[in-house]
């Protein structure tokens, strides 16, 4: 259990205030340039991330307090998954944009509502979350919840990923855009294996593997500033 908490301090307030600050960099780099729709989404991505890492800063702080803020600190846990999980939805229309500038903005918050509501109710399947004081706020994720939080990310998340960058990909005849837009497809791949690896990291409380996840996590950073530097500065 030490251990665990351990690398917890380590990625709580090392990785996850250094990921804050780039990805505040990031939208002020992006939205400094242009804003637009498409620079809007984008940034909206890094937006709710670092959010949400900054509402699990101030949970993990509120674990030393007292344990009657124990129903606070549930619901402090649950806006940052939420905010996190929420985030990947705007790189999917983000790449729908970019296929298609006429996306409407009633399929834009249709999509995003579909999205957000199915991540709320993954948040909330019965036994699929375990934190508390008896967990010493340590979040315990059901091998059942693993399961289906990776069908419904697969879904909505990966499969329209894929597509929609294989389809981007060959409308670019450019050889300098097309390595670009590569450098960007690395990067929105990263992004994608660090939420898998994120929900095995409180599924799996493997002590070797959630150390040395401490340290890959920081695979966030560079994988945040490939897709900048692969489409975003040229929005």
């Amino acid at each position: 259990m030490l251990h665990q908490i351990d690398t917890r301090i380590f990625g709580i307030f090392i990785v996850q205030p250094i990921i804050i600050l780039f990805f505040i960099y990031i939208v002020i780099r992006i939205l400094k340039r242009n804003r637009n729709l498409l620079t809007i989404t984008l940034s909206a991505y890094y937006i709710l991330c670092a959010s949400g890492f900054v509402v699990n800063i101030i949970f993990f702080m509120g674990t030393f307090l007292p344990d009657d803020l124990a129903f606070i600190l549930s619901i402090l846990y649950f806006i940052s998954s939420y905010l996190v999980i929420l985030s990947p939805i705007f790189l999917v229309i983000f790449l729908f944009l970019m296929k298609r500038p006429d996306f409407s903005s009633k399929s834009y918050i249709l999509f995003t509502s579909f999205y957000g509501l199915g991540c709320l109710l993954i948040l909330l399947i019965p036994g699929g979350i375990d934190i508390g004081i008896h967990t010493n706020w340590i979040p315990t994720y059901s091998w059942m919840f693993l399961i289906i939080f990776y069908i419904f990310f697969s879904l909505i998340i990966v499969i329209p990923t894929i597509y929609l960058l294989t389809k981007l990909l060959m409308n670019f005849q450019d050889r300098d855009l097309r390595k670009k837009f590569f450098i960007f497809l690395i990067g929105i791949s990263s992004m994608i294996a660090i939420f898998y690896g994120l929900v095995l990291y409180n599924t799996w409380h493997d002590p070797t593997f959630r150390a040395i996840w401490s340290i890959v996590s920081l695979m966030v950073i560079p994988a945040g500033l490939l897709i900048y530097n692969g489409i975003g500065q040229n929005l």
